[in-house]
């Protein structure tokens, strides 16, 4: 079978038939050149989408690590690499603040009768402990390592402020000796 295509030719308003046929074909191929950027142009949308998704998911899983780096996987307290440096740069946009050293005597002796894991158990209660007496925003708990915990409390504060926390602490059941002589905290 043979298909044969015919011309027709048509005459509106003064135009040749041709003349019809090519504005016609004009007007479908600008169509399509619309529709295809159309198309494009949603691929790029739903690619810009994703992008954004991606991105957004990175930048959660690095706040997630950054997170984790800064943290003592034992206690969830800060560590001591963090505390150093964030004191420091406190230290240096505000010339008051007070560093409390917090370390536990003996506690060799708990890891050796009890073992490491009574040891630990012991360590995330101080940790719990501090963390619930130093609660103000500017108060940064860390454990700096091993039986060592250390609080840094940015701005300007009392004497009397940090024996009561101090004294809180202790009623925990705690030993606190601050790093810091009685002459050097601010009054």
């Amino acid at each position: 079978m043979k298909y044969f295509c015919k011309i027709i030719r048509i005459n509106i308003f003064g135009i040749a038939g041709e003349g019809i046929l090519v504005i016609l074909g004009m007007f479908i191929l600008l169509c399509l050149a619309i529709w295809q950027q159309i198309m494009e142009s949603s691929w790029l949308q739903e690619q810009i989408s994703i992008k954004t998704r991606q991105l957004d998911q990175m930048t959660v899983y690095n706040s997630e690590l950054q997170s984790k780096a800064d943290k003592d996987s034992l206690t969830g307290l800060y560590n001591g690499a963090y505390l150093k440096e964030t004191a420091a740069r406190l230290l240096d946009e505000d010339a008051n603040g007070c560093y409390i050293m917090i370390d536990l005597d003996n506690f060799k002796q708990v890891n050796d009768t009890y073992g490491h894991i009574a040891g630990d158990i012991v360590l995330k209660k101080l940790a719990d402990n501090i963390s619930k007496v130093f609660t103000r925003q500017n108060d940064i708990v860390g454990r700096m390592g091993g039986d060592e915990f250390g609080v840094f409390i940015s701005g300007l504060v009392s004497r009397e402020n940090i024996v009561e926390k101090l004294t809180s602490l202790r009623r925990s059941g705690v030993t606190v000796i601050p790093a810091i002589p009685k002459a050097a905290l601010p009054v």
